[in-house]
């Protein structure tokens, strides 16, 4: 339950809902053992697959087993399935060092999990499900941003738009990062983020971005960061630096103005 720390007492309680409410449904659906934790410093080595049935089961338009649910049957909106993943930390899910199979780190940032919100989202835009706002990005987006930036003649940014996604970052956020920030690892590479709104005490941990599958490359943040660099060979200051005349990487180390995006968003 610590994961919650830095955000208001409003946002904590409504993360400890949340990670009770999976935890009464883990239980109820025998997913666990009236004695055992899903959200602890050692979550249980299925629990992937507990959230997964958690927000499928409040939130999709199928039942676990693979049936519909009835029409009449109230759903969850993307957005609540969304909510439903915040608040466990950014740590990758992970054996502990100390070899004996215990699991840290966050299980709701496993590649399976997000595919499987990527598939939530499709089945609720075919029912009719429109974005949460008007500035909201969806895979389908950037799928489409994908492929209009890696034309010869546009300039990508790609980068930008999958970290946003898939760290949920806002604006003000992403557009602070350095090139410092990241770390380059063998499979993946890992975003130390300098400001985040929901921490602003600080104890932010690290997202570690690991690399897609090739049928997703349009939402794989490692392999557009690393077209971004080298692109723009940036090595160090502002990794989404201001964009000069003739759609050119200013030379002043200042970061991208927030406006420069928003057409691209839409």
């Amino acid at each position: 339950m610590e994961a919650s720390k830095g955000v208001t007492e409003g946002t904590d309680a409504e993360y400890k809902r949340l990670m009770n409410s999976c935890l009464v449904f883990a239980v109820g659906t025998r997913l666990l053992g009236t004695d055992e934790e899903c959200f602890s410093k050692r979550p249980q080595p299925n629990a992937p697959w507990i959230i997964i049935a958690w927000i499928m089961n409040v939130c999709d338009s199928l039942n676990l087993d693979g049936s519909p649910k009835p029409s009449t049957k109230d759903q969850g909106t993307y957005g609540h399935a969304q909510k439903m993943l915040h608040g466990l930390g950014n740590m990758h899910w992970h054996e502990s060092d100390a070899g004996d199979g215990t699991m840290v780190g966050n299980p709701s940032i496993l590649v399976e999990v997000l595919s499987f919100m990527c598939s939530l989202w499709r089945h609720k835009v075919q029912a009719g499900e429109v974005a949460n706002s008007a500035r909201a990005i969806t895979s389908e987006i950037l799928f489409k941003l994908h492929n209009h930036n890696h034309l010869p003649e546009n300039w990508t940014i790609q980068a930008a738009y999958t970290v946003a996604f898939l760290c949920m970052l806002r604006f003000d956020e992403f557009l602070k990062i350095q090139v410092h920030d990241l770390r380059v690892e063998k499979d993946r590479v890992v975003l130390y983020l300098p400001f985040q709104k929901t921490h602003q005490n600080g104890d932010i941990k690290p997202f570690h971005l690991w690399v897609l599958p090739l049928d997703e490359a349009h939402i794989c943040p490692a392999r557009a960061l690393a077209a971004w660099l080298r692109e723009s060979k940036l090595t160090s200051g502002y990794l989404f630096r201001k964009v000069a005349s003739g759609n050119c990487i200013a030379e002043a180390n200042s970061p991208m103005v927030y406006y420069y995006c928003i057409p691209r968003w839409k």
